[in-house]
């Protein structure tokens, strides 16, 4: 009898665990949480991850729906990264129910192959990605750390038989910006107010003049939160969320800088007081050749058509973790074009055939190449070299 090769075993893995990846993807489709809030997914991906002969580590991070399931003890240390969050009033609509499978998935066919390597996987259950709140206080924790690099799959719309790998993505700060004024009487004395609807509606003035001297593919918007209650009252709170996008953080820093400028000389013109609080910071994707050729030849190998690596025009906390640790994000397409992302119908296709399926190309793929990883450690230090090369 032929050997079992190491690739066909971790296939055969992942297809052994077909049933079960099928039904928690229906599960988390059928109960979506929003971030933060996602206590029955972790507990379910923790369980399930337990069973599979790995130790979980709850609520790391001090965050409550996060973990670190770890399988070994010796080195190299890789890991693939777990999604899970829904978004409001439309579920998972953006596949996280997929992207937690594949995590899954992947870990069931790559753990052993690690083990025999001498060493170490773990997966990354990384909460609350739709605000950027999960991955940035896991690195600050210093969760990653000693990680050699990180994977991790996310579903896209577009035709069958295709794959795509990110080469960056746009990093994003996001503020509420918050005015106070004076209260009075809009017609009898509204000289004894200060308006703070002054204060948001320059703000927003000044945004509009800013965006004709930005670069071409940076974004600044925003809306109004609170305009005000009544119109015959000068409105003595108002406030804003206001977001810069860039594909580069550096430049996107610079601009968060004329943004708090503006803010600041909207409430001086006006009169009034601002607080500026930082929401969330989102960086982008820094591209790692090494991990993209990596998987590129493993979904090639799947059968998949894969595509010249591109940005995103989207943001995602990943991007901060890829400024740390060699990491790679890609994509297939689990539904169609006309589905999108972050609607309706990308959540009603959620769970369909043609969604598990490609759900298991992608576990797939992260576990080949972690295998692959884990046997090279030349592969490893280019990869690495990458990030400290700046």
């Amino acid at each position: 009898m032929m050997a079992v090769t190491v690739r066909e075993d971790v296939a055969a893995r992942i297809d052994a665990a077909r049933d079960e990846l099928f039904e928690l993807s229906r599960r988390l489709h059928a109960h979506p949480e929003i971030s933060g809030e996602e206590r029955q997914a972790s507990a379910w991906l923790a369980e399930a991850l337990e069973r599979h002969g790995f130790r979980v580590e709850r609520g790391v991070a001090g965050l409550e729906t996060a973990f670190v399931a770890t399988a070994g003890e010796g080195s190299p240390i890789l890991g693939i990264v777990a999604e899970y969050d829904a978004l409001p009033g439309i579920g998972h609509a953006c596949g996280h129910n997929l992207i937690a499978t594949s995590a899954l998935g992947a870990a069931i066919g790559a753990r052993d192959a690690v083990l025999a390597a001498g060493g170490t996987l773990k997966v990354f259950g990384t909460p609350a990605e739709e605000i950027g709140r999960g991955k940035q206080p896991m690195i600050d924790a210093g969760v990653f750390a000693g990680t050699e690099a990180a994977l991790m799959f996310h579903p896209f719309p577009g035709p069958e038989g295709k794959a795509s790998l990110s080469t960056g993505s746009l990093a994003i700060s996001l503020f509420d910006i918050t005015y106070h004024g004076k209260t009075a009487h809009a017609a009898v004395a509204p000289w004894n107010g200060v308006n703070a609807l002054d204060a948001v509606v320059q703000l927003f003035v000044g945004i509009g003049l800013l965006r004709q001297q930005l670069q071409p593919d940076t974004r600044l918007h925003g809306i109004i939160t609170n305009g005000g209650q009544a119109f015959n009252v000068i409105p003595h709170l108002t406030a804003a969320r206001v977001g810069v996008r860039s594909p580069d953080g550096t430049y996107l820093r610079e601009v968060v800088t004329r943004l708090r400028d503006i803010a600041e000389a909207a409430a001086r013109a006006s009169g009034t007081r601002v607080e500026i609080e930082p929401v969330m910071f989102m960086d982008s994707i820094r591209p790692n050749a090494t991990l993209t050729d990596v998987v590129s030849r493993n979904l090639g190998a799947l059968g998949l058509a894969v595509q010249p690596p591109r940005p995103t025009p989207a943001s995602t906390d990943f991007g901060n973790l890829s400024q740390i640790l060699p990491a790679v994000s890609f994509g297939i397409p689990t539904h169609p074009p006309e589905a999108g992302l972050h609607t309706p119908l990308a959540h009603a296709v959620g769970t369909t055939d043609r969604a598990h399926e490609g759900m298991i190309v992608a576990a797939k793929a992260i576990a080949l190449s972690i295998a692959d990883l884990a046997r090279d450690a030349t592969l490893r230090a280019r990869a690495r070299q990458e990030i400290d090369n700046g």
